[in-house]
């Protein structure tokens, strides 16, 4: 990722508990790669969805990359 910074928030309600983790690396484009074909991000997106969960990602080349989980 080359990331220089990694930013980490938790958070819960009453009902949820909400992990957003985002960097400040290269990034990449979704259009030219599918982010799910690993292992990694496609274990995580099946375990937040295994427990009723959601799992997003959004990365921009240049500007790094997000991932956030709600349980």
């Amino acid at each position: 990722a080359k990331c220089t910074q990694v930013h980490i928030e938790i958070a819960k309600t009453e009902h949820q508990i909400k992990m957003k983790i985002a960097d400040d690396g290269v990034g990449f484009n979704f259009d030219h790669i599918n982010p799910y074909n690993g292992n990694g991000l496609k274990n995580m997106k099946e375990r937040a969805e295994e427990m009723k969960g959601k799992f997003t990602i959004s990365s921009t080349p240049g500007a790094g990359t997000t991932v956030e989980f709600i349980i």
